[in-house]
């Protein structure tokens, strides 16, 4: 009986210390998922909102137009900046041109585009679309333009404002 005790206890403490070895292993990825599901559920609350504002027959161009901007440009045209494009679209903000550091220079949708080294026409202000990257981008894009750089966030909780 003793001799099937310390073999179950060594058995047990051997898939205890397996088990602990492998979250070790596994808790950096964790965390990293962790962190990436927050950002989508932000990016989720953002577009729920505007979503709300566009059925109310609003649109990002309302806060920008209020703020007196008249030309804009889009930092990163993944899905939000499409979106803003989209919903500038017709208004009387003109989108001159998008940024992304991924282009080639081939337009999308119509849309100029540009890289980080191409040239920066003037315009009143640029929106970075990815919003909870703003900081390290309002960097890259500093001095670029003598205009305003706005968090797509900030253009969109801003509707609450204009009346």
């Amino acid at each position: 009986m003793s001799k099937i005790k310390s073999l179950i206890s060594f058995t047990v403490g051997a898939a205890g210390g397996l088990l602990v070895s492998k979250y070790r292993t596994y808790e950096p990825r964790l965390e990293a998922l962790e962190q990436e599901k927050g950002k989508y559920y932000r990016y989720y609350q953002l577009l729920n909102q505007w979503l709300a504002y566009r059925q109310q027959g609003r649109s990002a161009a309302e806060y920008l137009e209020k703020k007196g901007y008249r030309s804009a440009a889009i930092y990163g045209m993944g899905l939000l900046g499409e979106r803003l494009f989209d919903d500038l679209r017709g208004s009387a903000v003109e989108v001159r041109y998008g940024i992304d550091k991924m282009s080639d220079g081939t337009p999308r949708n119509g849309l100029k585009m540009i890289n980080l080294e191409g040239a920066f026409e003037e315009v009143d202000c640029i929106v970075i679309s990815p919003f909870l990257d703003y900081s390290p981008i309002e960097e890259l894009l500093y001095g670029k333009i003598q205009g305003d750089i706005l968090a797509l966030d900030e253009v969109i909780d801003g509707l609450g404002e204009v009346d």
